[in-house]
């Protein structure tokens, strides 16, 4: 088995494998995609659209979409993780990656209103970052420069032969060689595979703070639990929520 890094013309059907690896998960699936069953080859024009501008960013070196395959066949996309590089003070994009990122911007607008994603609930996909500063102290003090998964998806038909392990340990090589930590929020069910993978430290989850102003208030079921890899260092200065 094989990482290499995603091409744009790997956008569309590394968008598919996301599409089939989170139809029945509770957050991309269920909640971003209510229709799902209804419009079964929709749900992918989230993830391409989420691609497409992570793809623009991806010169930056603080954002990976690796691709797994096996070795013998690198078009032959099996599974793909986003790791993007957190900063304590973030890098502002460069005027090139600026113009690209607003470039494929303009490609999903134009793409919406031709094909709309008939099977997402749009009012639903502004949890995320509705969430954000319920979570945001996690990522200071020493954990403030990360390399965080923020997705993994393998093709189901792919399952059980370690793609997912492979797209994992790539990023946390790229983190280990930096002498960074690395995160990942887990969707409900994966939290074992990602601390049996080195993710050793489970700080909370995404609606322990806020009460009913988290939007992810009481939705044990959206899963979001919340794990760092340390690289076995003792983590300095991280804040409490709510202290600045």
């Amino acid at each position: 088995m094989s990482v290499r890094e995603a091409t744009y013309e790997d956008l569309l059907p590394a968008s598919k494998i996301l599409a089939a690896a989170f139809k029945d998960e509770a957050l991309f699936g269920g909640h971003f995609h209510p229709y799902r069953a209804k419009y079964p080859d929709d749900m992918h024009l989230f993830f391409l659209q989420k691609l497409r501008v992570d793809w623009a960013r991806t010169s930056t070196s603080d954002l990976h979409i690796a691709l797994s395959h096996p070795p013998s066949d690198p078009a032959n996309i099996t599974g793909v993780a986003i790791w993007s590089r957190k900063r304590a003070i973030p890098k502002p994009d460069s005027p090139s990656v600026a113009a690209k990122v607003k470039e494929m911007e303009a490609i999903n607008a134009a793409e919406a209103a031709k094909t709309p994603n008939r099977a997402a609930e749009v009012k639903n996909q502004g949890i995320l970052a509705a969430s954000e500063r319920f979570i945001e102290h996690h990522w200071s003090g020493s954990r403030a420069e990360c390399w965080d998964l923020g997705l993994l998806g393998v093709d189901p038909t792919q399952g059980g032969h370690g793609y997912g392990k492979l797209l994992v340990k790539y990023g946390l090589e790229i983190a280990r060689a930096e002498g960074v930590c690395a995160s990942v929020i887990s969707a409900l069910g994966r939290e074992s595979f990602y601390t049996s993978l080195g993710f050793d430290v489970t700080v909370g989850t995404v609606r322990e703070f806020g009460g009913s102003k988290n939007p992810f208030y009481g939705r044990e079921d959206l899963g979001g639990t919340i794990h760092f890899c340390d690289m076995g260092k003792e983590p300095v200065g991280v804040r409490e929520y709510g202290e600045e």
